[in-house]
């Protein structure tokens, strides 16, 4: 694949189960030369609510196209923040005791920012490949490259199955579709999303 191919066609799946990462990846997934990387190193804002927040954000996995991570970034935000909110076990906004706790919040958007942080050290890496290979890039190669950053790459497979060209999903500058977990029989979930829709799920 070029690298064109890769940003328009492909998908990446964020808060990936760790069935889908290599068995070496530790389980914080550390990001490589990031700031954020060191699993040890409190950040201040998660300081405060540390114990709670590993009891309660555990967010599905949600499968998001790189185009739209690349050119909606602002908009993945505001989806992601809804996705962990809604999708952790023990939903941490369902009751009045953590409604009103602004670091449960601010604790959801440094779990999101970390995420794109990860996205983002993936496509500079990709960029990165291309500029010093002047082959084209194997599935294999670019499922490791995801794996490097705590990121899975979606099947190609799993792609084709939503019945969209062989497409994962797309991203119009309007709306885009987004994956967000199976059901009991492990029927993948896709939802579009507009603009319009993610300013209202913060």
């Amino acid at each position: 694949m070029d690298y064109l191919t890769i940003i328009t066609t492909r998908s990446l799946i964020l808060f990936p189960p760790s069935s889908s990462l290599p068995p070496t990846m530790n389980p914080h997934r550390p990001l490589p030369d990031s700031p954020l990387s060191s699993p040890i190193t409190p950040t201040p804002a998660l300081t405060p609510m540390s114990e709670l927040g590993r009891s309660l954000l555990h967010p599905s996995e949600i499968t998001l196209p790189i185009s739209s991570l690349i050119y909606n970034e602002a908009n993945c935000a505001y989806y992601l923040n809804h996705h962990v909110i809604t999708t952790s076990p023990s939903n941490p906004f369902s009751s009045a005791e953590y409604s009103s706790e602004r670091g449960r919040k601010t604790e959801v958007e440094v779990m999101v920012y970390k995420e794109l942080d990860r996205v983002k050290m993936f496509t500079r890496a990709l960029g990165r490949w291309f500029n010093q290979n002047s082959s084209r890039m194997d599935e294999g190669t670019l499922g490791d490259l995801a794996n490097k950053y705590g990121l899975s790459l979606e099947d190609v497979h799993n792609q084709a199955s939503k019945g969209q060209g062989g497409q994962a999903g797309h991203h119009d500058g309007d709306e885009m579709t987004v994956h967000h977990g199976h059901d009991e029989n492990g029927k993948r979930h896709y939802s579009d999303i507009s603009k319009e829709e993610t300013a209202l799920l913060v």
